[in-house]
C-alpha cells in the first residue's frame, strides 16, 4: 500500500507493485491447472478397482489373476499359476499407538504374499467379507470361479488429496489477488478506483464531492501466526462500499496513508 503522488490537485494511490499483481497470477495460472489435473485424476482412480478372478480347473486345482491399479491410470497385472493360492488373510499395520488399525487384505501363496493394496487403510469389515469370499471359495471344491472387486470407500491416502487440494486453493487465491489503482483529483472533482485480477478489470469513476467516509475493518486475531487481517474501503454517498486495499497487520505506516487520504478528501 503506498501513496504514489500527492499534491494540492492529485493523490494517486496503489494496493501493490504492479509486478506483484503479475508474479501473483503468473503463479495462479502454473499452480491452479496442475492441482486441479492431479485432484481429478486421483478422484477418478479411486473408483477404479483391484480385481482377483479366480477359476477352478476339472481337476480342482486354481488359478488366479490380480491386476492391481496404481496411480495415475496404470495397471500390474499378476498371474498366479495353478495350485500356488493357499488362502487369503487381513493384514493390519503397527497402529498409531492409541489402538487405531488400518488393514489391507493380502493374498497368501506357497511363494509368498502377495498384497491386494500397496497400502494400509480403512474399513476392515469390507476387507474382511473380501478375505472370506475368497476363502470360501479356496474351501468349496464345487465353486467353478470367484471375482473380487476391491474398492477403496474413502480416497486412501489422503494426504496426496489434501495436499492436491491446498495447492489448487492457493492457486485461485493468486489468481483472485487484486491491484487496486486510485486517484483523487481535486481540480476536476473526479474519482477513479480500477480494480484488477486474473479474471477481471473492473472501472469505478465518481465525483471526489460522492465520497462519504474511508473506513478500515479488521478480522480476528491469528495469535499463532501473530497475524490480522485488515480490508480498507471508499464509501460512497449512495451506499457503495468500495474495496481500496486488503492486507495483514496494519502497520503505522499504513494507518498515516489512511489519514493522509482521509485528510486530502477533508474527512473526519
Amino acid at each position: 500500500m503506498k501513496i504514489l503522488k500527492q499534491n494540492q490537485s492529485q493523490l494517486i494511490f496503489r494496493s501493490h507493485p504492479p509486478l506483484a499483481a503479475w508474479t501473483s497470477w503468473i503463479l495462479g495460472f502454473f499452480i491452479s491447472p496442475i492441482a486441479l489435473s492431479l485432484l481429478i485424476i486421483r478422484l477418478g482412480a479411486v473408483g477404479m478397482p483391484t480385481t482377483l478372478s479366480c477359476q477352478r480347473s476339472p481337476e480342482r486345482s486354481v488359478s488366479c489373476q490380480l491386476k492391481k491399479h496404481h496411480f495415475p491410470l496404470s495397471w500390474e497385472t499378476a498371474n498366479i499359476p495353478t495350485g500356488e493360492l493357499q488362502k487369503a488373510r487381513l493384514d493390519k499395520d503397527s497402529g498409531n499407538g492409541q489402538g487405531t488399525y488400518h488393514h489391507r487384505a493380502v493374498l497368501v501363496t506357497r511363494s509368498g504374499e502377495i498384497p491386494m493394496k500397496e497400502y494400509y487403510s480403512f474399513g476392515e469389515g469390507y476387507q474382511q467379507k473380501i478375505v472370506d469370499r475368497i476363502n470360501n471359495f479356496l474351501a468349496d471344491p464345487a465353486q467353478k470361479s470367484v471375482s473380487v472387486r476391491y474398492i477403496e470407500e474413502w480416497p486412501e491416502p489422503f494426504v496426496p488429496f489434501a495436499f492436491d487440494i491446498a495447492w489448487l486453493g492457493a492457486g485461485i487465491f493468486c489468481l483472485r489477488s487484486r491491484h487496486i489503482a486510485a486517484k483523487f483529483d481535486r481540480s476536476l472533482n473526479s474519482f477513479t478506483l480500477r480494480q484488477k485480477n486474473a479474471f477481471s478489470n473492473q472501472l469505478y469513476q465518481d465525483s471526489l464531492s460522492e465520497i462519504s467516509q474511508i473506513v478500515f475493518t479488521e478480522g480476528e486475531l491469528n495469535r499463532k501466526r501473530n497475524y490480522r487481517p485488515y480490508q480498507i474501503f471508499i464509501v460512497m454517498k449512495k451506499g457503495d462500499r468500495l474495496l481500496l486495499a486488503r492486507d495483514g497487520n496494519l502497520s503505522n505506516k499504513q494507518k498515516e496513508i489512511i489519514k493522509n487520504i482521509r485528510e486530502y478528501l477533508n474527512l473526519q
